[in-house]
């Protein structure tokens, strides 16, 4: 005679003899996880964590993210140590149109307007003042593809000039400008936008480029020497054609230099060439 066999039913969750029961393959909703009732190989019932639930109450498989507090707070749901669990952790950077941009990164942040004489959107940035929270600035105009950074100038597709002015905190807009005001200022001097000349003090060719200044190439023994090139010289130097200063590189002393000292002894030695 066969001895009789306990078969289970179902899953209780509460644990308690009057319980509501769970078929096998019935999920039960709970306020951070979904669980069901499942049978395994040997006949066991197991009432074990499928899904995670989000703040919102959707369900959450495993593998699955959600930004929460406007995308500042990335919530994950996996199996870690064998269990299913909820991790919680802020994210590193700004939060826009789903993406998180990290510190110093640039993106654009369009407008929906009707009226073709305004900007396309804004060129946003993430900042992380004193290396705290992130916060995201309006830092220019776009126009097409064209980014144009405060106070800064540009050209639109017609040929005219604009200026990018933010005339009240972050809301930007484009200003007309003559090229004129895109002139540059050196040396008592005026030199019209995109205009070049040669600077013989600085052994430079300059260009003036919506008013700032911008070394082009270096001037060397009449030569001319694109800007990042390395040049060999007498007495084993280099010379570097550095986009701020010429830059002599010498492994040996070169006697016939001297530290000049400054009027106000505090400040730091300098060499002059």
């Amino acid at each position: 005679m066969r001895k009789p066999k306990i078969v289970p039913l179902g899953c209780v969750p509460t644990n308690i003899d009057d319980g509501k029961m769970l078929k096998v393959g019935e999920l039960h909703h709970e306020h951070d996880f979904v669980f069901s009732c499942e049978s395994g190989e040997d006949g066991v019932l197991n009432y074990e964590a499928i899904a995670c639930v989000d703040a919102f109450g959707e369900t959450m498989y495993p593998g699955e993210t959600r930004r929460l507090s406007n995308g500042t707070v990335v919530l994950h749901c996996n199996i870690f140590g064998g269990a299913l669990k909820k991790v919680v952790e802020r994210a590193a950077g700004c939060y826009f149109n789903e993406t998180i941009y990290g510190e110093d990164e640039k993106w654009v942040e369009p407008i929906n307007s009707n009226n073709t004489d305004e900007i396309d959107g804004r060129l946003m940035q993430c900042f992380r003042p004193h290396y705290s929270y992130y916060e995201s600035h309006v830092v220019g105009c776009v126009i097409g593809r064209l980014g144009i950074l405060v106070d800064e100038y540009g050209q639109k597709l017609d040929g005219s000039y604009v200026k990018c002015v933010e005339d009240s905190l972050g809301h930007v807009t484009l200003k007309q400008v003559t090229v004129d005001e895109l002139s540059c200022k050196m040396d008592n001097q005026t030199f019209a936008h995109d205009s070049e000349w040669t600077d013989e003090k600085r052994s430079a060719v300059m260009q003036c480029s919506y008013g700032h200044i911008i070394k082009t190439k270096c001037l060397l023994d009449g030569e001319l020497t694109p800007i990042g090139q390395e040049v060999a010289v007498s007495r084993g130097c280099v010379f570097l054609c550095h986009p701020q200063t010429n830059v002599y590189i010498c492994d040996d002393k070169l006697t016939e230099f001297k530290i000049i000292r400054e009027a106000n002894e505090t400040t730091s030695n300098v060499f002059k060439f």
